[in-house]
């Protein structure tokens, strides 16, 4: 960045310079003196340093959230980065899954019936009566009615 500028006297034009980061150089051709301001290291750096800033805030903004808090590119996709949504269950998985807990904890699997969301299950316990478990969906996960507590248990650690 050199600014020029014609002056009358050179003794005006030679006396310290009042800003810290800059020089002044005189130069005289044809009887026209002319004042060259020269940039020191210091004020080269912190002036690289400054345009430096503006392009990366420029940058930094441009890269924001869209609508929704969510980036542009993930609102296509559905909003989550992939492997972070959480799996939603049917019913149905529920099924596989209490029907491999039941046979190791030593039930009988009977049937499945569907009822619109819902699956009902006949089980029974070695020799015991048939009883009845419920499947449903819930709001974020599958119900289970019906199902003794230590199989339950084990069902919700597999599935989550």
């Amino acid at each position: 960045m050199m600014t020029h500028r014609v002056t009358a006297a050179v003794t005006a034009v030679t006396e310290p310079a009042i800003t810290a980061s800059a020089s002044f150089r005189v130069l005289s051709f044809n009887g026209l003196t002319k004042e060259i301001k020269i940039m020191r290291p210091v004020s080269l750096s912190l002036t690289a340093l400054g345009l430096a800033l503006c392009v990366a805030g420029g940058t930094a903004h441009a890269q924001g959230r869209g609508s929704g808090g969510v980036p542009p590119g993930l609102a296509k996709k559905g909003g989550l980065p992939p492997g972070q949504a959480k799996k939603m269950y049917r019913p149905d998985d529920g099924i596989v899954v209490l029907n491999d807990v039941f046979r190791h904890h030593g039930y009988t699997f009977i049937r499945m019936t569907p009822d619109r969301d819902s699956r009902i299950v006949f089980y029974r316990y070695k020799n015991g009566p048939i009883r009845r478990a419920i499947v449903r969906p819930g709001p974020e996960r599958l119900v289970f009615v019906g199902v003794p507590d230590v199989v339950l248990h084990e069902v919700v650690v597999r599935l989550y």
